[in-house]
């Protein structure tokens, strides 16, 4: 206590029994001579040790042992020691434990939703997406028009870069080349095979972050529709290709909740007949005039196109509002340090730490394990990022490294609540 300069100062006036406001409750025990702080707990008294602060590190880690929060940790010091900010010290060293980082819940809030792009017409902007696997081991390839919303499926029995590609160029064969492609980051569609194929036919291609399926909310919701009718209609003895027809056919020819239109109706410019349509004979051909016929059905076209677009852009916006009122834009920085949210739910909740390295859009960030400079940078979303906080400079101890084996005191981390 005699080497802290604060302590010394206590210490010394009340030996020479100069007491003041400032040290009324501290005394000197007679047993043991070390500077005690008297605290005051529901009418009782409770002398406690007074920590300098080269211990206060020490005295925490020992405290933090069975990594309790921030309210049991304090509940145990206050009634054993005492220095000025002990809470204050509490809080940051809890916040800043490696291994409560890794192993504790931490809410993560959402960021706002980014505005997607809305295409203007059909085959301007396409998702690819694999589902699967079904009971039968076999998967199915969506392709879905984000602005007709007209869906396309593909059974697979296996998903190589070379199934999938052919599945694609059929498609393309059947409805034409679309713009641009969003997929998830599947070696499938990140192999140099799908790459050069994309490339050569001049189609821009789009990845989603890892783990972050929001990104591609078309392909995702229909996904589910998918799993359950067809899994349904196999149980009622349909086989798996005339299951995933049969969804296709439905899907296409009901109204969708966004456009307000039939996918067949956008895409193709009329309803096409369902599985269940039946022929009626007393159905009259009408004549009509060829000429006013193609100008009706192209200034129709275009009207559609037009409250499509607006539709769509409705949607958007309404979901935007309704998400960013729960929302929060967080900022990092290079050289921040931060924790991946794990999906394995029986291990770590978070791995790390990671160090960013650059920061390519408002939710977006490249990211690479610190301490290991020849390390895979990947991109990641900030959803699934937590940000370490910066542990004080007095609370590092180079001797405390039961937290973390990666843990250094000298991480140049900042300020900053999550």
């Amino acid at each position: 206590q005699k080497l802290d300069k604060n302590i010394k100062k206590i210490y010394s006036n009340i030996e020479n029994k100069q007491f003041t406001k400032s040290n009324q409750h501290y005394f000197i025990d007679s047993d043991t001579k070390l500077l005690k702080y008297v605290h005051m707990e529901n009418d009782r008294d409770f002398p406690v040790i007074v920590v300098p602060k080269s211990l206060i590190s020490k005295v925490l880690a020992i405290i933090h042992l069975p990594y309790f929060g921030i309210k049991k940790t304090y509940q145990f010091l206050k009634c054993r020691y005492f220095w000025y900010g002990m809470y204050s010290d509490t809080e940051n060293f809890v916040k800043s434990c490696p291994k409560c980082m890794e192993n504790k819940h931490h809410r993560i809030p959402h960021a706002p939703l980014q505005n997607n792009f809305i295409p203007k017409r059909p085959s301007e902007f396409v998702s690819l997406d694999i589902v699967g696997p079904f009971s039968n081991q076999q998967y199915i390839l969506t392709l879905i028009d984000h602005f007709s919303k007209h869906l396309e499926l593909f059974t697979l029995t296996k998903i190589t870069t070379e199934a999938v590609t052919d599945c694609l160029f059929a498609y393309i064969c059947t409805y034409g080349r679309p713009d641009m492609i969003l997929t998830d980051l599947g070696t499938q569609f990140t192999s140099e095979i799908f790459e050069y194929f994309s490339k050569s036919l001049g189609i821009k291609m789009n990845h989603t972050t890892c783990a972050h399926p929001a990104a591609n909310s078309v392909s995702e919701r229909i996904n589910t529709s998918i799993k359950s009718t067809i899994n349904s209609l196999m149980k009622d003895g349909i086989n798996f290709k005339n299951a995933a027809r049969i969804h296709k056919n439905l899907y296409n020819g009901a109204k969708h909740s966004t456009t307000g239109y039939s996918p067949n109706v956008i895409h193709f410019g009329r309803n096409l007949s369902l599985i269940f349509d039946t022929y009626n004979p007393d159905i009259q051909v009408q004549q009509i005039d060829k000429g006013y016929y193609l100008d009706k059905i192209l200034s129709d076209l275009n009207k559609m196109y037009d409250k499509t677009y607006e539709n769509i852009a409705d949607a958007q916006c309404k979901q935007n509002k309704s998400n960013n009122e729960k929302s929060k834009l967080r900022c990092l920085i290079p050289n921040d340090i931060v924790y991946i949210k794990s999906r394995d739910k029986y291990n770590k909740k978070f791995s790390g730490p990671y160090k960013v390295i650059k920061k390519h859009t408002d939710v977006t960030y490249s990211i690479q394990m610190l301490d290991n400079h020849h390390g895979r940078i990947f991109k990641i979303h900030i959803d699934r990022l937590l940000l370490m906080n910066k542990r004080k400079e007095h609370l590092n101890d180079n001797d405390v490294s039961r937290n973390n084996d990666n843990y250094k005191s000298h991480y140049n981390l900042r300020n900053r609540i999550v």
